[in-house]
Order: structure tokens, then C-alpha cells, then sequence
């Protein structure tokens, strides 16, 4: 459990190294108002970076604005690598997937709600 964290903090250490030497905060601020900010998320077998989770978040919150939430799930599935995968691979990702997708339509509720209030 110990080496999980320590391994944690350094991927958000080479993240922030990242954006320093490229000097882009702008996906970073934006991720902090929506509560993603320090968040990680997997997929894949991979965290995701952080412009991915903004990429994902700007993608389901954009379902969830034009109301695309029977196939929001589907949409986010890259189908050419889903064609490659055996039959347990695609189903574990689209698990996770479908999991991702309800942690970040979670979060952004709650960024709305709190925006309402």
C-alpha cells in the first residue's frame, strides 16, 4: 500500500515537472474547477494524463449537456483498438470504461450543483 503512494506522488511530481517545462497550466486550472484536479484515473492498464482526463471530461460533460447519455459509454471506446482485443479485454475495458464514466459524471454533478448553489 505504502509503495502505491510513493509511486503516486511521483507520477504527480513528473506531471508537474511536465507542465513546467511546457509551461501549460491552462488544462491543469481548468481540471481544479471541475474537482478533477488530483484525481487519477486508469485505463487501459495506464493512468491517465491529465490531458487525457480533461479530454474525457470534456467529452462526457458534452454528452451529458446534449442529453447522448444512452451511448456515452460507447462513444468514449476507441473501436480500433477494441477491433484488436480478445473478447475478456474488450469487456474488462469497457468495464472500465463504464467506470470512468461514472466517477467523472459524478464529479462533474457535483461541480454543477455546487455552481447552482
Amino acid at each position: 500500500m505504502k509503495s502505491n503512494t510513493i509511486s503516486t506522488y511521483k507520477e504527480l511530481a513528473r506531471e508537474a515537472k511536465r507542465r513546467m517545462r511546457m509551461n501549460n497550466y491552462a488544462v491543469s486550472e481548468q481540471l481544479r474547477e471541475s474537482g478533477l484536479m488530483g484525481k487519477k484515473f486508469a485505463l487501459g492498464g495506464k493512468y491517465l494524463s491529465i490531458e487525457e482526463t480533461y479530454e474525457y471530461y470534456c467529452k462526457i460533460s458534452s454528452f451529458l449537456e446534449d442529453g447522448l447519455v444512452c451511448c456515452a459509454v460507447g462513444n468514449l471506446l476507441d473501436m480500433d483498438a477494441l477491433a484488436k482485443m480478445s473478447p475478456t479485454e474488450k469487456e474488462r475495458l469497457v468495464f472500465k470504461t463504464a467506470q470512468l464514466y461514472r466517477e467523472m459524471k459524478s464529479d462533474y454533478d457535483k461541480h454543477r450543483n455546487s455552481a447552482r448553489k
